[in-house]
């Protein structure tokens, strides 16, 4: 691939290290609306505002997730706010632009549409998809050290779920000799849980795998957790929850109930960032490039 300009809109540490890794491979970055004294060093020009950067640029690229909430854009490394509307109206002043972001929510499309603008989710590739599990599922078993109060080896880990980061969550999981127990919905994926030789169990029979569990994790994005389930688990139990919005635990009983819950979202960004850079950076020349081509 030609060399390119790339400007990087807000986000997380993933965009730091997605800024090196493009910088590194030879392509000239910048960024806006990150406060980073790493960009500084490593030569990322840094700028204040999206109109003074954009002219000079082929490659726009949006944080992930994309929205901070549902008017203002995704921006944790910088002091103030960014509206999203000021992001597309400066962005519809330059179409030609190939634009990419990470989980673009609906309203935020219908607006970018309204402004002109294609805007390819790159959270929707699977090379994407698959690599960011492995962050995700080896952060939450971090977490799982951490808070709890027995060993892995040996726990009773229940994993809600058999997507990708639920078969990702099973196998190291059971790699660190955990009892696992995995929930799925689809007679194809209680096929394979039982192939890799963790118990299946359909969410209509969930309550008889609760009352032992040490630990739960989460991959659902729907209540699946509620209270007379939560009511079921041990006192100790912790509950590990990876789904996005609204996630799938009722967080109100489990509080009044003691259990001790962890709302663990956008776990690569925050434990693996320098890797989640490049998948980034990977996922978004094949981007460039397939757009470029076509």
């Amino acid at each position: 691939m030609e060399k390119m300009k790339f400007l990087i809109i807000g986000g997380d540490m993933r965009q730091i290290f997605l800024a090196i890794a493009l910088k590194n491979a030879g392509h000239y970055v910048a960024a806006v609306y990150i406060n980073c004294d790493i960009c500084e060093k490593e030569g990322i020009a840094l700028y204040d505002s999206v109109s003074a950067a954009i002219t000079d640029c082929d490659v726009v690229i949006l944080p992930l997730p994309f929205a901070g909430n549902v008017e203002h854009l995704n921006t944790p490394l910088w002091d103030g706010i960014v509206g999203i509307k000021e992001i597309f109206l400066n962005l519809g002043l330059h179409k030609e632009k190939i634009i990419v972001g990470g989980m673009i929510d609906k309203n935020s499309r219908i607006l970018a549409d309204k402004y002109g603008l294609t805007i390819t989710d790159y959270l929707e590739r699977e090379e994407f998809a698959v690599l960011n599990a492995i962050a995700t599922a080896e952060g939450a078993i971090s977490i799982a050290i951490d808070e709890m109060s027995v060993n892995i080896h040996s726990c009773n880990a229940v994993v809600l779920g058999f997507g990708r980061i639920g078969k990702l969550l099973c196998k190291d999981l059971k790699a660190l000799s955990a009892n696992v127990v995995s929930a799925a919905r689809k007679k194809s994926d209680l096929a394979w849980i039982k192939a890799n030789n963790y118990e299946a169990v359909t969410y209509s029979k969930l309550e008889y795998k609760l009352f032992d569990a040490d630990v739960i994790f989460n991959t659902v994005p729907q209540l699946i957790l509620n209270k007379n389930l939560l009511k079921l688990l041990k006192k100790d139990c912790l509950i590990i929850d990876l789904a996005s919005k609204p996630g799938g635990v009722d967080f109100n009983a489990a509080a009044l109930l003691g259990i001790n819950t962890v709302w663990a979202l956008s776990l690569p960004g925050k434990v693996s960032p320098v890797s989640s850079g490049k998948i980034l950076m990977d996922t978004i020349l094949n981007i460039v490039d397939e757009i470029s081509v076509g």
